[in-house]
């Protein structure tokens, strides 16, 4: 027998995201995600982002997100992101 594992590993840079955001969009993000994903055993996505704002929603975000399947975690470097994402 065959198994084929598929997993799925996502960089995202969140320096736009602004004080437009509410959290109606975290949720519906959030859910969308969920969907988009439901196929892959496991989901690493790393976000990173140097402006404050934009790194206390992705926090919020992270939280929304949190499953089984799923890591998701949000850093202020895109190297330290990077080294997460492809750690073993």
């Amino acid at each position: 027998m065959i198994v084929c594992q598929k997993n799925l590993l996502v960089l995202h840079h969140a320096e736009g995201v602004g004080s437009s955001l509410k959290m109606k969009d975290l949720l519906f993000f959030s859910k969308e995600m969920k969907k988009g994903t439901a196929r892959f055993n496991s989901v690493r996505a790393a976000v990173f982002t140097k402006n404050s704002l934009s790194l206390t929603l992705t926090k919020l975000y992270e939280r929304l997100n949190m499953d089984k399947n799923t890591k998701f975690k949000t850093f202020n470097s895109e190297r330290a992101a990077v080294a997460w994402l492809v750690e073993i």
